[in-house]
């Protein structure tokens, strides 16, 4: 009797765990945007990523059998970081503003990825009421006749068009889509573009920002890195540069345009007053922060990074700093043709700059979902 309860008990066991529904497996579904978002929060625990604008496409010297990285040139590895312009892709121009072919472009992005770098991407459309670049502030209404009912809407929209369908053919020679940081309408509160003060109101500055990021997000495969950018200014309070900040849903980084254009004393205080602007909003809003363009034209004094400019920015948790492009006549990244080369690279043997073999080394744990950033 005994062992037939004891064969009741075990059938009606083995009943009872048959009808139970089984587990099912978790599976964290991520976009490669995701993916970078992680990369991005887990290496700024590494340091800081230095970067470099155009930096395969343009050099100080001519360098016809050679590589056109300057940086490589110098450190004899890559920037951590590529930056790259699309301005002109919008009016189905072969080359940006600055003549470089967009097939280039897009072969280094891919290059660059596919090496295990960063790319970040920015866009300064040309003036589509004038024709001129985007520095042409001749006419106010820029904006206004782009924006939905405005004149220029339908325009403007073929532009946005064309501006996406590069970003969609960005993807590897095994078709993975390639990720990227993506900075429009930069320099928001300055008055070097036609997007920028005093030119629109604060307003129509936020529709355009609106406008263009809910057009790409119907076109495009992933939602990228959206970098707002303000810029060093006379101001001394938040007021000075996010007065145009489009909201908290709808960027993911805030950066700053830190160019040295005026004497070191006033610099570094512009430089320290909106860094913390920059960190007291991206703390509160869990938002990246980045410089997106630095350097000092000309490299004027042989230890800037170390005298004026890393000190000022290790004291944040920022994810890269980038410098404008060089070339023979004009350049803000260091190479050796520049004063600032050994002071660079110090910086870089101490780790305090990192290059592409430091992001490689430092990979993001893979276990992590792209929701569970860390806060400095």
């Amino acid at each position: 009797m005994t062992r037939k309860l004891l064969y009741i008990f075990l059938f009606s066991l083995l009943v009872f765990t048959a009808c139970q529904k089984a587990p099912e497996p978790h599976f964290v579904l991520t976009t490669p945007h995701q993916r970078l978002r992680t990369r991005l929060d887990t290496l700024r625990t590494h340091g800081i990523m230095y970067g470099h604008m155009h930096d395969e496409l343009s050099s100080t010297a001519a360098v016809p059998n050679g590589t056109l990285s300057d940086t490589y040139r110098l450190t004899n590895n890559y920037p951590a970081v590529m930056g790259f312009d699309l301005s002109g892709i919008e009016a189905g121009m072969a080359a940006n503003t600055a003549g470089i072919p967009f097939k280039k472009i897009k072969e280094q992005i891919v290059a660059h990825y596919s090496r295990g770098g960063i790319v970040m991407l920015t866009w300064h459309p040309i003036n589509p009421v004038t024709g001129g670049p985007a520095t042409d502030t001749s006419d106010t209404t820029v904006v206004r006749q782009i924006l939905p009912g405005g004149a220029l809407h339908d325009q403007f929209v073929q532009s946005m068009y064309r501006l996406s369908e590069f970003l969609r053919s960005l993807s590897t020679r095994n078709g993975s889509n390639i990720p990227y940081v993506f900075q429009p309408w930069d320099k928001a509160d300055a008055p070097d573009y036609w997007w920028g003060t005093p030119h629109c109101s604060d307003k129509q500055y936020q529709r355009l920002w609106l406008m263009l990021k809910d057009y790409l997000k119907s076109r495009l495969y992933s939602n990228p890195i959206w970098c707002y950018t303000a810029s060093l200014t006379d101001g001394t309070g938040k007021e000075a540069s996010m007065h145009r900040y489009p909201g908290a849903d709808y960027v993911d980084m805030i950066g700053l345009d830190a160019r040295q254009t005026v004497p070191d004393s006033l610099y570094r205080e512009q430089l320290s007053t909106q860094l913390a602007v920059i960190d007291g909003m991206a703390r509160s809003q869990q938002k990246f922060m980045a410089i997106t363009a630095c350097g000092i034209d000309q490299s004027p004094t042989a230890d800037w990074w170390s005298r004026i400019f890393v000190p000022l920015v290790t004291r944040y948790p920022l994810c890269f700093v980038i410098t404008g492009t060089n070339t023979p006549s004009s350049n803000y990244g260091p190479s050796p043709e520049t004063s600032t080369a050994d002071d660079f690279l110090r910086l870089v043997r101490q780790h305090l700059l990192l290059l592409l073999p430091d992001i490689i080394q430092a990979q993001s744990d893979a276990s992590r979902d792209s929701s569970e950033l860390l806060w400095l």
